[in-house]
């Protein structure tokens, strides 16, 4: 990365043998969700990909000709599914390739917890036994299963977000987030989700975008030690200058 003229410019690199895009130094993408959301609002929108991994799922499962009632039931009434406390997580981890143990023995996210199973083994060939699907403990076949399962299911977002990044040009201010993207206010049109979406379509894709407004938190009394999220000594030195600011 570099900066040039008050703008850090931030490259995106794959660390070796992996598949997702991280920042090669300090930015947004490497603060907590909450305080990135809250110290960009002004200048970012969220193009977010709506029910991203289950969507690539059933995207995914259709080319293989899996039907999964479960997860499109989860899809489309997923406030429904998502009302218990910790729900989000779970059915996070479930679709992860996570154990019985995220069920919490709620019979839907069992029956859902099997297609997703199923369907893992199908595509991937993840599971050989039952051992890593009855403990929520980690252990060598479980950590095998669920690194495969990331680099696998990460090539897919990827594929997906690029045709985000080529829409806009790839304009160096994008930051990447994983299950979307920050995209500048002043470039956002009306429009960019409908387009975004036919574009998808016509690589086989049937996913949904949203430019939504970012979540902000309340700053005046924050502690910002919690939001740093490794040792990275240029993070932490972000950090310090915003602490000064916010506490000016």
């Amino acid at each position: 990365s570099r900066t040039i003229n008050g703008i850090h410019k931030i490259t995106y690199k794959r660390k070796i043998g992996g598949t997702r895009w991280y920042a090669d130094e300090a930015g947004l993408q490497n603060l907590m969700r909450e305080f990135r959301n809250t110290i960009s609002e002004q200048w970012y929108v969220d193009m977010d990909m709506c029910n991203s991994r289950p969507s690539i799922i059933l995207n995914l499962a259709k080319r293989i000709n899996q039907d999964m009632p479960m997860l499109t039931h989860y899809i489309n009434n997923r406030d429904e599914w998502l009302e218990t406390t910790n729900a989000k997580q779970d059915i996070i981890a479930i679709t992860s390739g996570g154990s019985k143990h995220y069920c919490r023995g709620i019979k839907k996210r069992i029956a859902l917890h099997d297609e997703i199973t199923e369907f893992y083994n199908k595509l991937f060939g993840t599971r050989e036994s039952e051992s890593w699907d009855e403990s929520p403990e980690e252990g060598e076949d479980s950590d095998n299963m669920n690194s495969k399962i990331f680099h696998e299911m990460t090539k897919y977002e990827n594929e997906i977000l690029d045709v985000v990044r080529e829409y806009y040009n790839h304009d160096p201010r994008l930051v990447l987030i994983f299950d979307g993207l920050m995209v500048p206010r002043d470039i956002v049109q009306p429009n960019d989700c409908d387009n975004i979406e036919r574009l998808l379509a016509n690589k086989k894709w049937d996913v949904k975008f949203k430019a939504k407004e970012m979540e902000t938190i309340d700053l005046s009394n924050l502690q910002l030690q919690p939001y740093v999220m490794n040792n990275d000594k240029m993070i932490q030195e972000i950090y310090n200058e915003l602490e000064k600011v916010i506490t000016a």
